[in-house]
């Protein structure tokens, strides 16, 4: 007879987390929905140490989901939008200083050298640093379409049309 598996502990499912999403990091916000000052950003960062929140990895987090692995009873994920070069030359300086996980969500074509990849874009090579530091980079589509119009819309946008991604 074989010997029997152990069972897997149970994975507590009660914990709670907070996704933190983020686009773009400037001094001067024009647009408060998607922009945030660096120093607010600290300040969030910094109260999110001192509240002993733990932050988590977007894979951590998945884990817990699925039932493969326990997370701290308070956490936070920190996620970036779009591919912004301030989210590599702002908030990434500022996450390293904590110590703290991120996600980037991007789309291809944002990205310096896309169809949408403006002077504000990161760059491929910037993507590989971050990629080889352990930052985990996920799909946000290819053109970060506005899923609301037909698809043939999009794709009429003029290089000068595309700059106004990246304003």
């Amino acid at each position: 007879t074989p010997a029997p598996t152990p069972a897997k502990p149970a994975i507590d499912q009660s914990s709670q987390v907070i996704v933190f999403g983020y686009h773009r990091f400037e001094k001067k916000v024009r647009r408060p929905d998607t922009e945030i000052t660096p120093e607010a950003f600290e300040a969030q960062m910094k109260a999110l140490q001192d509240q002993k929140i733990a932050v988590i990895g977007m894979q951590d987090f998945l884990a817990w989901k699925r039932g493969e692995k326990a997370i701290p009873a308070h956490s936070a994920i920190i996620t970036i939008d779009d591919g912004y070069k301030s989210g590599y030359e702002v908030a990434w300086p500022i996450l390293k200083k904590y110590k703290y996980p991120l996600t980037l969500f991007i789309y291809t074509e944002g990205i310096k050298g896309g169809k949408f990849g403006g002077g504000e874009a990161m760059s491929w090579e910037q993507l590989a640093e971050m990629r080889d530091a352990g930052v985990d980079i996920q799909a946000h589509s290819a053109t970060h379409q506005d899923l609301r119009k037909p698809y043939d819309k999009v794709t009429k946008l003029t290089p000068k049309d595309s700059n106004a991604w990246f304003q």
